[in-house]
């Protein structure tokens, strides 16, 4: 139809290697600020610096895990923003008290001059608001400039993450391991070998390298991500998933809507969702 919308699609910028700094001669004369305790031993995850790479520990098990250092500033909880797409309807009432809920929880916290780190996004898109601290009249100055509808240059509508599809590849071969029909068998032999080429092809995608370096740079307390959770939500599902791997408490909040369709608590990626 001549009136139809276009559709461009982007998929470069969203996936490819990771770019690493640092070299192994590097880790012997770089290292976290003295003084500073080991708190865990963790795997190593795309976007993890390797200088903190243990290496006696990783030769033992034979995969990299990471130290993860105590820091002063350690247990700040985290806000994350999910700002709705400019180019879409947005029900601008529900969106609204949502800012509100979010302009309230922050308000209580710094009144008591406890600390926290507020970032936005909007959907698989960083946003360049940042906050860190607990200077009450900045963090809400910046609110009420930065929270607010923005463009969305990607998207990853139905995206399937690489724990989903390992998933489903174990699944395929204990299917195949019965006794099924042939034609049954081929389906699910041919659903397997094409998951195991798209892992082997698909890298981790720019947004979640980028939200997984923000939560290793320190230990959070709990991540409170707020979202209208309108349409697609893989890019939520990637944080949380982000944030199960590194024990992060994740919680999902969403406004109330006037139809009553998000009545309740439901769930979403395994994660409690809050209707406030």
């Amino acid at each position: 139809r001549a009136d139809a919308p276009s559709v461009q699609v982007q998929p470069w910028p969203l996936f490819g290697q990771v770019e690493k700094s640092g070299t192994s001669r590097d880790l012997e004369f770089i290292g976290p600020v003295k003084g500073y305790s080991i708190r865990q031993f963790r795997e190593y995850l795309p976007g993890d610096d390797i200088r903190y790479v243990d290496w006696k520990i990783s030769a033992k098990r034979g995969r990299l895990y990471i130290r993860e250092y105590a820091t002063p500033a350690d247990d700040l909880p985290m806000i994350i923003v999910d700002l709705p797409d400019a180019g879409q309807d947005t029900d601008m009432e529900t969106f609204s008290r949502m800012v509100s809920s979010i302009s309230g929880y922050v308000e209580s916290r710094l009144a008591k001059k406890e600390p926290l780190r507020l970032i936005a996004i909007s959907g698989p898109n960083m946003n360049d608001l940042f906050y860190e601290g607990y200077d009450m009249t900045h963090c809400l100055a910046l609110i009420r400039e930065k929270i607010h509808p923005v463009p969305r240059t990607f998207h990853l509508f139905r995206f399937m993450m690489r724990s989903d599809m390992r998933r489903e590849i174990s699944r395929a071969d204990l299917t195949i391991s019965r006794d099924i029909p042939d034609d049954a068998g081929h389906f699910h032999a041919r659903v397997r070998d094409i998951r195991k080429q798209h892992m082997e092809k698909v890298k981790t995608t720019r947004f979640a390298h980028a939200m997984n370096k923000i939560l290793v740079s320190r230990h959070f307390r709990e991540i409170i991500l707020y979202s209208l959770c309108d349409g697609d939500v893989s890019h939520i599902r990637e944080i949380a998933s982000l944030a199960n791997r590194q024990n992060i408490p994740f919680r999902v909040r969403t406004p109330k809507r006037p139809d009553n369709s998000m009545q309740g608590i439901f769930s979403l990626a395994g994660e409690p969702v809050e209707v406030i």
